[in-house]
């Protein structure tokens, strides 16, 4: 598998190159008024609209992603921060990590089943790779937002068009 390695929240992580659509330079985003606390903002990406997630509130370290989720992000963002594209529920999502450290191809062999049962842990959380000597967890991009979180994000893009 080829992955994507960067760092979010503090943490290194994972996702597949096959779950991306592209990683983005940090760009302006506007914040939504009454927006929920996984939403850092939209954009305007080649004439559609954005929107792009807070993902260390997803990895429940909220606050402690880069300062671009604090006030206005344009005027916050730190060197290094990229925003990664990918596409879940027919809806095209941003996600802001601290930065992008490499791309990686894992042999099948070094997969680890996670600690955490699938009880226990978001399903967004994957498994378990070892990668330059320290395991690093693959994030499933396309399970970051729970059915109900989504529906609310349609609601808010469809009615940004109109």
């Amino acid at each position: 598998m080829e992955a994507l390695l960067f760092t979010a929240a503090g943490g290194q992580y994972l996702a597949p190159l096959s779950d991306l659509d592209e990683v983005l330079m940090p760009a302006r985003l506007r914040p939504l008024a009454q927006a929920p606390a996984f939403l850092t903002g939209v954009l305007d990406l080649r004439g559609a609209t954005l929107p792009v997630l807070d993902l260390a509130e997803r990895l429940g370290r909220a606050q402690m992603a880069p300062a671009a989720i604090q006030g206005p992000a344009w005027r916050r963002w730190q060197r290094g921060n990229r925003i990664l594209c990918f596409s879940t529920g027919g809806v095209s999502l941003g996600a802001i990590v601290e930065s992008v450290t490499g791309i990686r191809t894992l042999s099948a062999d070094a997969r680890r089943e996670p600690v955490l049962t699938a009880a226990g842990a978001p399903a967004f959380l994957g498994d378990l790779w070892p990668v330059d000597g320290r395991l690093t967890q693959e994030l499933r991009l396309s399970c970051l937002l729970e059915p109900a979180e989504l529906a609310l994000l349609r609601g808010t893009t469809e009615d940004s068009r109109s």
